[in-house]
């Protein structure tokens, strides 16, 4: 399930409006999946590299609406060195964990929303077809 399905559905409705979903579906086929990456806390048990350094540590989380269960990876987005290893956290009992090609595809959109001075907007809102994907960035 997503973080925040409501504020997903708003970024929808401004992406209905404005066309970009029709000419995505138009040349992609049916949006089927959807996945929203935001910041969040690191868990207590995750094991962080931390540096010492004066580059801020940030861990993002990715949810899906096909999924639920959450990821997350903590990383140094100015420099793009990873500081822990992708964990996943359920979102509900029966929580399967996501299957690798979609934990590969939260940190493809994550490592590609973030600029290369490491500077980034979230939430990250990205849509699926079975053919592509778009990601967009509110600002």
């Amino acid at each position: 399930m997503l973080f925040d399905e409501s504020l997903f559905q708003i970024v929808e409705q401004e992406c209905i409006k404005q066309g970009i979903i029709a000419d995505f579906e138009k040349a992609n086929g049916k949006i089927t999946g959807r996945m929203m990456i935001t910041v969040i806390d690191v868990p207590d048990g995750i094991d962080v590299n931390k540096k010492n350094t004066d580059q801020s540590l940030v861990a993002f989380g990715g949810s899906f609406d096909f999924y639920d269960c959450s990821l997350g990876i903590a990383l140094y987005p100015a420099s793009m060195q990873i500081a822990s290893g992708v964990w996943v956290t359920p979102q509900s009992p029966e929580a399967e964990p996501p299957a690798k090609e979609w934990v590969e595809f939260f940190i493809k959109v994550l490592c590609e929303s973030i600029d290369e001075d490491g500077n980034f907007g979230y939430p990250m809102y990205t849509f699926i077809s079975d053919t592509g994907d778009f990601t967009c960035i509110p600002s």
